[in-house]
């Protein structure tokens, strides 16, 4: 069974790599005014995939695409304050 809630991270930069291979984001978690946790939807085995991807620097990504995530996802966190 796939779980639909699979991946929750407060790192800012997985977070936009997670993004930029496609993973949505379910929602922000604000509980803690000091800082936001992103909650990922998908198939929890390739995201950990992807993550450790990240940790291992072996993730293939645009860097075109990297920025314009990231500055996306920095509007997104800032439009919802």
């Amino acid at each position: 069974m796939i779980n639909v809630h699979a991946y929750s991270t407060s790192d800012f930069y997985i977070a936009v790599c997670l993004c930029c291979l496609g993973f949505s984001i379910e929602h922000l978690d604000r509980t803690n005014p000091n800082r936001i946790v992103f909650c990922f939807r998908g198939n929890s085995e390739e995201i950990e995939n992807a993550v450790k991807g990240y940790w291992d620097n072996t993730l293939k990504l645009s860097p075109a695409a990297l920025f314009a995530q990231q500055k996306l996802l920095k509007s997104r966190l800032h439009s919802s304050l």
